[in-house]
């Protein structure tokens, strides 16, 4: 820690005692200043991000509990904007502004991807064991020698 003290701001009155325990006293009290002014702004940092990490996620909790029980309640009704239509449950809501908002070319991407991870791990498994199978194959009808059928078991 850097203790900084300005001696400008430093004085002696004709009643106080001599210099050096008037200049320790005051060197003690400039230190003790600052040192509680550090730990105060630290503290005080500490401790409102703690208060304030365990509110988010309490009032977090609190509105997921809340909108999980209006969703699971049959008593709300939504009715949308600018719409004439009769109020609908929000479970039933909820659902069709979901569909609604949903990008298809987003979802079709998405299937894309999965399907061409799925042939790749397929195609992987299927040469992998089509290459077993001609090992083995060569391996009865000695075809191999054993230091190359060693080479072709240990790596990979």
């Amino acid at each position: 820690m850097k203790v900084t003290i300005d001696f400008d701001d430093f004085w002696l009155d004709e009643d106080s005692g001599d210099l050096k325990s008037e200049l320790k006293s005051y060197v003690v009290m400039q230190t003790k200043a600052q040192i509680w002014n550090k730990i105060k702004d630290e503290v005080k940092t500490a401790l409102v991000n703690t208060i304030r990490s365990k509110v988010e996620t309490s009032i977090e909790l609190e509105v997921r509990k809340y909108v999980e029980e209006l969703y699971n309640s049959e008593e709300i009704y939504i009715k949308e904007q600018y719409s004439n239509s009769e109020p609908i449950p929000f479970k039933a809501y909820v659902k069709k502004r979901i569909t609604s908002k949903v990008d298809t070319t987003t979802v079709k991407s998405f299937i894309e991807d999965k399907a061409k991870e799925h042939v790749k791990s397929l195609k992987a498994s299927y040469d992998l064991q089509f290459a077993a199978h001609v090992v083995s194959k060569m391996q009865e009808q000695g075809m191999l020698k054993e230091d190359i059928l060693k080479k072709l078991t240990t790596e990979k």
